[in-house]
């Protein structure tokens, strides 16, 4: 009985590690959801973002209907983020000028600062880099006093409805 003992035992052995890989699909695949963002959210050159806030600082949704705050959530890999950040840092550094000069203007892109806080405030601080830059945009320095309270306006509409 000894030898059959000995003859199973490097068996087991080449199995463990089968079995191991085995167990660890299979986890890997157990309650995993594929996070999908929006084509719309990561359009290159920011107009699909722009032509959205045209409707702000009422709800704003992309054309298929997404959140701006849902692009920003639902980014949870760096290949995600940076495509939904270079389409709104797009957006955002076209609208900036025009920004500085239009109270209506820094109401949209306050929308849009304020739609990427609540998105990223919904996710575990990957998004941090993103909000710190589009929080740049609305900076109190960049802005004049009117053009200061409209931002703000919309960052609070961003932030509610986003």
């Amino acid at each position: 009985m000894g030898g059959m003992t000995a003859a199973l035992a490097p068996q087991r052995r080449r199995l463990r590690p089968g079995a191991a890989l085995l167990a660890l699909v299979a986890l890997a695949g157990c309650g995993a959801r594929e996070h999908v963002v929006a084509a719309a959210c990561r359009m290159p050159g920011g107009k699909p973002v722009e032509r959205a806030l045209a409707r702000a600082p009422g709800p704003v949704a992309l054309q298929d209907g997404t959140k701006l705050s849902e692009c920003v959530a639902e980014a949870v890999n760096d290949a995600q983020l940076q495509a939904v950040g270079a389409a709104f840092t797009t957006a955002a550094a076209h609208m900036s000028p025009a920004a500085r000069r239009d109270p209506a203007v820094a109401e949209r892109l306050g929308y849009l600062v304020g739609a990427v806080e609540r998105g990223s405030a919904r996710t575990a601080g990957f998004q941090a880099e993103l909000l710190f830059r589009m929080r740049a945009f609305v900076d109190p320095g960049r802005l004049g006093r009117e053009q200061r309270a409209a931002a703000e306006r919309g960052r609070v509409a961003g932030r509610a409805r986003g």
